[in-house]
């Protein structure tokens, strides 16, 4: 019988004038207080330095020098400065592993298009189900920025290989394989490595 496990507010952060900002996600959120939701992530509240709203940002050169558009009109452009929305489409538990940031067992972002450049905001509100080889289902949500993560402090019985369903407006979609690769965007670049076909896509595109 599959076992449903409530993650843990991921938006527990220390302020950044306490700690600083730390590389690669350090884990600081200037948000100020989060809403938990019933899916276990939080509600940020957008502020003017964590959102760029040029409605035509400047086309990026991809890894294969073809530009692509940012089609959600969201460009990270702070950096490390740490935030649960910085670096969409990065490999993130790769940085934070080298870099002090929380540790993650799965962590990645959900587009609406294939071919979004690294740092280009993806898709909110996507439901998440990330079920561990015990069975036991982890349900996350995509935040502002696309991004959705499990923290290692958040599930410590998590056990690999894992695999992912994503739900969004009535559509589902499922990985084909188990994976032991904690960093989805590691694979599921602008253009796929190691078999990945891309992006990781919304249902229903």
């Amino acid at each position: 019988m599959q076992t449903r496990v409530r993650v843990a507010s991921l938006a527990s952060l220390v302020a950044a004038a306490a700690l600083g900002a730390v590389a690669c996600g350090g884990g600081v959120n200037t948000n100020g207080a989060a809403t938990p939701t019933p899916s276990g992530t939080f509600t940020p509240t957008p502020t003017p330095t964590g959102t760029n709203t040029n409605p035509t940002p400047t086309p990026t050169p991809t890894a294969s020098g073809t530009p692509s558009d940012c089609i959600s009109g969201n460009d990270w452009v702070l950096g490390d400065f740490g935030s649960d929305w910085m670096h969409p489409g990065t490999d993130c538990p790769t940085c934070h592993a080298t870099n002090n940031g929380p540790a993650f067992w799965v962590a990645g972002t959900v587009y609406g298009a294939d071919g979004q450049i690294d740092d280009c905001g993806g898709v909110s509100g996507v439901e998440i189900d990330v079920k561990d080889a015990t069975g036991t289902v982890y349900p996350l949500q995509s935040n502002l920025w696309g991004n959705f993560y499990l923290k290692q402090t958040d599930a410590p019985g998590f056990q690999t290989p894992y695999t992912v369903s994503l739900s969004y407006n009535g559509q589902t979609r499922s990985m084909t394989s188990s994976q032991s690769t904690q960093g989805c965007n590691s694979c599921h670049t602008v253009t796929g490595a190691n078999a990945a076909p891309g992006r990781i896509l919304e249902p229903g595109i």
